[in-house]
């Protein structure tokens, strides 16, 4: 079986955001809800409120 999708995101630019979290996590940094608010805060962004804890 072989799934596939398609994701669309934007504005341009917003796949930045995975790049970083990425660029944190290959580098050590724990993720943690702080680090990726301020990411989300570069991107003018914030989580869906049924993830938040």
């Amino acid at each position: 079986m072989v799934a596939r999708g398609l994701c669309l995101y934007t504005p341009a630019g917003y796949e930045d955001y995975f790049r970083q979290v990425h660029a944190a996590v290959a580098g050590g940094a724990e993720v943690t809800d702080e680090l990726l608010a301020e990411f989300r805060g570069r991107h003018q962004t914030t989580s869906h409120p049924a993830v938040r804890r």
